[in-house]
């Protein structure tokens, strides 16, 4: 269920879906209905390194990852002279 939303929603941004077979994405986009529904396997694909963002209406509404990469980050931005850079 997952796989083919995010298709879908590739197909309406007009992107081609370039996925190699076999290989998992590092992003996941799917919205709000999908995440509700299917939470389990969205969780599976996070604690497998996936980032997961929900969009309502085609806008970020949130993003899920892993603990462990949110706490690395914060740590490393933490330090004097570390910047982000968009």
């Amino acid at each position: 269920m997952v796989q083919s939303t995010m298709a879908t929603q590739a197909a309406k941004r007009g992107r081609r879906n370039a996925m190699i077979g076999g290989m998992e994405p590092r992003i996941l986009h799917v919205n709000e209905a999908d995440a509700v529904r299917d939470l389990a396997a969205i969780l599976q694909r996070v604690q497998a390194g996936t980032e997961v963002v929900i969009e309502r209406d085609a806008r970020p509404l949130a993003v899920i990852r892993t603990a462990a990469s949110h706490s690395a980050e914060r740590i490393l931005f933490s330090l004097p002279g570390i910047t982000r850079q968009s």
